[in-house]
């Protein structure tokens, strides 16, 4: 039998860059979700019908 003693682990605190870098992934990942989500809204509202039946992009008049 090997008389070694387990080695301990060390936890070390994440550093400043590691932490920044976490958060734009977070953001990142975030805005992914809303654009696939605004994507799906508006093919379930009809957005791309309403668009091809009117032949070709529209623009909003609000009086």
């Amino acid at each position: 039998m090997s008389s070694e003693a387990p080695v301990p682990s060390v936890l070390l605190a994440p550093t400043d860059d590691e932490l920044l870098q976490a958060q734009a992934d977070l953001w990142r990942h975030s805005l992914y979700y809303l654009t696939s989500m605004t994507l799906r809204c508006a093919a379930m509202l009809g957005v791309p019908t309403a668009i091809h039946r009117l032949g070709s992009s529209s623009t909003f008049i609000y009086e």
